[in-house]
């Protein structure tokens, strides 16, 4: 960082990524322009003092609200839209290029909208072509091949919207999800609360509205959440005196969790019903019938 001189840019990718001691450094580098190092350890430590130029810092995300707060008040925040299918048609030439396959345009923007629109299943979509068939540079790929080479892979279809939420929601890690639950509590009207690691009862979130507070665990799991999970959230909740509770999960409930949450303030959110949430946070207040 030091060696930056000035008028350059300093870009950093997934600067929600960054480690604590990084961000330090990084944020007295863009506030004051100087950058304060530690050279020595014990009682011989001192602190050497670097002046940097002034320079322009780019950092990118695609989780926000991981970045820390102190770096992001810094910075102007920018949220680029999606590529359109016109773009991504462009990026796939360019891909299958890289891999001996000429498609015309057509054939471009169909692979496009069958990847729906991303660039890691189009190319995963022509490294199988590339793999299982033949084609020398001077074959042309039309838009009638692609279809028929999309029904030999199954990919023919645009990819269905949710197994797309279902990859996203579970690609996140466990503060990620609970953080995007946050969000949609707090679009939904509530006033939120994001516990500590400990301390917190069990309780990943707080939620609370016209005096009812509700305690939120986030499960980002594939798998069954039986009866003693649901059992722990219950006295969780007596135990932080909230009126209700609520799991958000990725996966799905047992019958004996189900059965246990009926008839108490305990409600039960699987994927399923997540789905339906994700497009309408303000069904929450159908679901949370306390708030």
């Amino acid at each position: 960082m030091v060696k930056i001189t000035a008028r350059e840019v300093l870009a950093v990718a997934n600067v929600d990524a960054l480690r604590p001691n990084i961000s330090e450094y990084l944020l007295q580098a863009i506030s004051e322009f100087r950058f304060d190092f530690l050279i020595g350890t014990g009682a011989g430590a001192r602190t050497a003092t670097f002046d940097i130029k002034k320079f322009s810092f780019v950092g990118t995300t695609s989780k926000p609200w991981l970045v820390d707060a102190r770096v992001r008040r810094w910075c102007i925040p920018i949220q680029f839209s999606p590529y359109t299918q016109d773009e991504v048609a462009e990026i796939v030439k360019r891909i299958a290029q890289t891999k001996d396959l000429c498609l015309d345009d057509e054939a471009a923007s169909q692979v496009a909208m069958q990847s729906n629109l991303k660039l890691g299943e189009a190319d995963v979509f022509l490294q199988k072509v590339r793999n299982h068939f033949s084609f020398n540079r001077a074959d042309r790929i039309d838009r009638a091949l692609v279809l028929r080479l999309g029904e030999y892979f199954g990919t023919c279809d645009p990819y269905p919207v949710s197994l797309a939420f279902a990859d996203e929601v579970r690609s996140m890690d466990g503060i990620e999800f609970e953080h995007w639950v946050a969000d949609l509590f707090t679009r939904a009207g509530f006033q939120v609360q994001v516990t500590k690691a400990s301390g917190d009862h069990g309780v990943d979130l707080f939620a609370s509205r016209a005096g009812c507070l509700i305690a939120v665990q986030c499960k980002r799991w594939e798998g069954p959440i039986g009866e003693p999970v649901v059992r722990d959230l219950y006295g969780s909740m007596t135990s932080a005196k909230a009126e209700a509770g609520c799991i958000v999960t990725t996966g799905f409930f047992t019958a004996q969790a189900q059965q246990f949450a009926a008839g108490k303030r305990v409600y039960l959110i699987p994927l399923d019903v997540l789905l339906t949430v994700a497009k309408s946070p303000l069904a929450l207040n159908q679901i949370l019938e306390c708030a």
